[in-house]
């Protein structure tokens, strides 16, 4: 065994419907090219860990960085699928050696263009990350592979969970397992290693957190909207039937017509992996949900409105025994300062924010 390497934090959770794009392709029999970059140092377009499906039809899911290093990357997948043989591609990205293509990111990456074929043993395989990921599990994707300049000469996948189960190709020993598991740590950054002659690139693969939406209007909406574009499990809840449906909310997990704000959670299960926003219609029902969303051990709890209003609702929440520092744990003025206006640019604040928190906070 020898040392690791900490690199930049996993986009394994936004890899996630890449994966179930690459079990689609190998449910209908077709064999792919899965590109993933395995060594980055300086700038590059994505991070360590950012993966791309390419299929025998040259249909591609994901990006790894569009530009020089994409299109080498799509060009090269059809002699690996032909050939059957993985490989590594180097891309050095100075403004030197890059500079007819207007690519001027100035580091180095290293992608690992992966033979996926479409047999039994990769569909079981892919098939466990589909279900630890819907059981909200948190565990390891490990690639280890050997190489021969850019020839990979072999390769194993491996799963490791929090409760100790390990799944795929296993030819470790107990020690090694362990030793990989201790890389990991409890971050949430990809981390390189290397292990007798393989190298390791060990992903953690984080419970997708769950975003409670209270107030299905306008702002609502659009943030809802693009919540779930970037990786949130969104929840609407709303009295009023006639805003929170599926037609307005198509991307949402869940949908709830409440009786009333009064019991806005009843049935949910909020934990440092739950976010909540209040948008209500009203500053009256505002305060019921924040009142009832403090205490619950959210990892994010905002508020919209102006400091004017957030500042009367704390002083009657105060007057009801809550203290200056549980209210100074929710985001209120909700969302990034960046001058928005309309239900859309709110939006885009509240979701930087909402991206920001997820960024900064442990596993």
């Amino acid at each position: 065994m020898k040392g690791h390497i900490r690199l930049r934090r996993s986009e394994m959770n936004d890899n996630t419907d890449v994966i179930a794009r690459l079990r689609e392709v190998l449910h209908r029999g077709s064999s792919l090219a899965l590109a993933s970059i395995v060594e980055q140092q300086g700038s590059s377009p994505r991070h360590l860990g950012t993966k791309m499906v390419i299929d025998d039809q040259d249909h591609r899911y994901g990006t790894i960085g569009g530009s020089l290093l994409e299109a080498r990357a799509i060009r090269e997948a059809a002699s690996v699928i032909s050939q059957r043989q993985s490989r590594l591609l180097e891309f050095d990205l100075t403004s030197r050696d890059v500079q007819s293509t207007g690519m001027i990111c100035g580091g180095r990456a290293v992608v690992l263009l992966e033979y996926v074929a479409s047999e039994a043993k990769n569909e079981e395989f892919f098939a466990h990350f589909a279900r630890l990921l819907e059981e909200g599990e948190n565990f390891l994707f490990i690639t280890l592979f050997e190489n021969q300049g850019e020839r990979v000469t072999e390769l194993q996948r491996i799963l490791l969970t929090s409760t100790a189960e390990t799944i795929g190709d296993f030819s470790f020993e107990d020690g090694e397992i362990k030793f990989l598991r201790d890389v990991a740590g409890d971050s949430r950054d990809v981390s390189a290693a290397q292990l007798r002659d393989w190298r390791a690139i060990i992903e953690p693969v984080t419970r997708t957190r769950s975003l409670y939406v209270f107030g299905a209007g306008h702002v609502g909406r659009a943030t809802a909207r693009l919540a779930a574009a970037v990786g949130f499990k969104v929840a609407v809840l709303d009295d009023r039937a006639e805003y929170a449906n599926e037609g307005r909310f198509p991307d949402a997990w869940k949908i709830c017509v409440l009786p009333d704000y009064e019991d806005a959670f009843h049935g949910l299960q909020i934990d440092k992996d739950s976010f909540i926003i209040i948008l209500t219609r009203g500053h009256l029902f505002d305060r019921v949900v924040l009142k009832q969303s403090l205490r619950r051990g959210a990892g994010y709890v905002g508020m919209i409105g102006s400091r004017s209003k957030r500042d009367a609702i704390y002083r009657a929440l105060m007057a009801e025994g809550f203290s200056e520092a549980e209210l100074r744990q929710v985001h209120s003025p909700v969302g990034l300062a960046i001058g928005a206006e309309s239900p859309e640019e709110i939006a885009v604040s509240i979701v930087a924010e909402l991206i920001k928190v997820r960024c900064e906070q442990p596993k």
